[in-house]
């Protein structure tokens, strides 16, 4: 897998699947059941900076996710 932020290519272990939630946000698929379009980012705070730009890109939509929520979501 390829962190959608940092584009390092690491272990599926290491990176969490994010999938949008159908409102112009995104959900942490932490429990690898949710389908749709995923992307992975890893869990670093310096992935996460930034997280809208590199889920926009990667759903080729508009993703509207604070970077604080982000790692609220994450339980960090």
């Amino acid at each position: 897998r390829t962190c959608a932020c940092c584009r390092e290519a690491d272990a599926p272990e290491s990176l969490v699947r994010w999938v949008s939630d159908g409102e112009g946000g995104a959900v942490p698929d932490l429990q690898g059941k949710s389908f749709g379009r995923g992307a992975w980012l890893h869990k670093r705070p310096e992935c996460l900076r930034g997280i809208s730009a590199s889920l926009s890109r990667s759903f080729r939509d508009t993703v509207r996710l604070d970077d604080q929520r982000a790692l609220e979501l994450l339980g960090q």
